[in-house]
């Protein structure tokens, strides 16, 4: 449901993302691992394949440099600002890591759009953008470039 990168910096470590509240931010691990103070939450850890690690040196500049970057509540990749993945999508660009595919918002069982982007979208006052090219944490996390680690 979301993802970020990690860097590390002498001993600590953080994570560069993307979220509604902050935009795109730097963040200690602590914190990123409990937003809330309160609420703690499982985290999937992913890494680059050996012949990609090159990539990560020059994905960390770029993601440094966005800092500060609003977050895209319209989920549209040619739209100013990131929303998680595409940030992850963004960073990595130059060495075509990632790919888009068409963006669904619809219930795959009924073939109807979701209630809930429904309503999102009516308050963008934008119509749903199904189909436009995009990328989501689930199917990026299924690349063929990266190698599951596991559980945080």
């Amino acid at each position: 449901s979301h993802m970020g990168i990690v860097e590390k910096v002498k001993d600590a470590i953080y994570i560069i993302h993307a979220a509604p509240k902050d935009g795109v931010s730097k963040v200690t691990l602590n914190k990123f691992l409990s937003p809330n103070d309160s609420i703690s939450r499982a985290v999937s850890v992913y890494r680059l394949n050996d012949s990609l690690k090159s990539s990560i040196t020059t994905a960390i500049k770029k993601a440094n440099t966005l800092i500060g970057s609003k977050y895209d509540y319209t989920y549209i990749m040619e739209n100013k600002g990131y929303y998680c993945s595409e940030f992850i999508y963004e960073i990595f660009s130059a060495d075509s890591i990632f790919q888009l595919s068409p963006m669904t918002f619809k219930n795959p069982n009924t073939n109807t759009f979701i209630d809930a982007w429904v309503e999102h979208y009516k308050k963008l006052g934008i119509p749903i953008p199904e189909g436009k090219p995009g990328c989501n944490p689930n199917g990026m996390a299924t690349n063929k470039n990266l190698i599951y680690v596991g559980e945080l």
